[in-house]
């Protein structure tokens, strides 16, 4: 998530950076970002963060921010009082694919659009900074059919039906899943990518008669921890002792920067994720680590040290998120 906030920050300040230079010398105009958020939450105050600090570096510049609290009727009337106002910029996180009208029109109108998180079902925007939604689903895949045993039976619970994120990681999840005969997919079920709206999902589930499962694949962290509280009401104790070791941490089990402690509490705390360190995170770890190598290779120069300990390789980045498909 901090790389998507970090291209977006970066993103922000070129667009800035080309409009100001199409100005006339002497020329002060108010520059107008006009940010459409599809709703809220502790990811999204994250963003909307990152965008405050990019806009500090300029003192023309209007940041205005408008959430449609999960309503498409709100923010598409949002995105069109944006257009009517003749923003500078506009950048949408579209709640569904159905908002592409109001988006479309800005691009029309000659505002430069960055589509941020989700996609529309259209090509009329400037740039898009997202994740592999369909990776995102095909890795999920690949894992719990690696991971459950076999026989295991799933119930995905995706995100909402119109969101390009729940579709794209439905078809990367399926397209592993359906191949894998060790795994099935018993039921799909379909929430609002909130904790309470997956809460609501899975406790009508479990208070009907309903196929038996082994584990519960949900599209986004919020979702799981609903899905999990709706469990454990109907006495369902969905444990996942796997999340907290290291060797199932995507990154962190291929590591040796051991300046790093791996802080739990702090990868949520930046990331939201108990197994995704920060990008500030790693850089400060491995910078730690590349000083280490250097001292340990300037003190053996001299004699014999630390016999038992094994020499520290040179790498070529700072974060293991640059090389993790390399890993897979």
């Amino acid at each position: 998530m901090n790389k998507m906030l970090n291209m977006l920050r970066w993103s922000v300040l070129l667009v800035l950076l080309a409009i100001i230079v199409s100005c006339n010398k002497g020329e002060k105009k108010q520059f107008v970002i006009a940010v459409s958020q599809c709703s809220e939450d502790v990811w999204r105050e994250k963003l909307n963060e990152e965008l405050r600090i990019a806009c500090l570096y300029y003192n023309n510049v209007d940041l205005r921010i408008k959430s449609a609290n999960d309503d498409v009727r709100l923010q598409t009337k949002q995105i069109e009082r944006f257009v009517d106002d003749d923003v500078d910029l506009l950048i949408v996180a579209p709640g569904q694919v159905s908002i592409s009208p109001a988006i479309d029109r800005a691009y029309e109108k000659g505002i430069p659009v960055i589509i941020f998180d989700r996609r529309t079902r259209s090509n009329k925007y400037t740039a898009y900074i997202g994740a592999d939604n369909y990776e995102i689903g095909k890795t999920m895949g690949e894992y719990l059919s690696s991971a459950l045993p076999k026989g295991s039976r799933i119930i995905e619970l995706c995100g909402l039906s119109t969101s390009s994120p729940a579709i794209e990681r439905q078809y990367g999840f399926d397209s592993v899943v359906t191949q894998r005969p060790a795994v099935t997919i018993v039921q799909k079920l379909h929430a609002d990518w909130t904790e309470q709206g997956a809460f609501r999902v899975i406790d009508s589930l479990l208070s009907h008669p309903y196929n038996a499962f082994d584990c519960i694949f949900a599209h986004n962290d919020r979702m799981a921890m609903g899905a999990r509280r709706a469990a454990l009401k109907h006495g369902l104790d969905i444990k996942n002792p796997k999340l907290y070791k290291l060797n199932h941490a995507p990154l962190c089990r291929r590591c040796d920067a051991y300046q790093c402690k791996r802080c739990i509490w702090l990868n949520r705390k930046m990331t939201y994720e108990v197994n995704t360190p920060s990008h500030e995170q790693c850089v400060m770890a491995h910078l730690e680590r590349n000083a280490s190598r250097q001292l340990l290779e300037a003190i053996r120069k001299h004699g014999t040290f630390l016999p038992e300990q094994k020499a520290i390789t040179e790498i070529d980045y700072l974060d293991p998120f640059e090389k993790r498909k390399e890993w897979q």
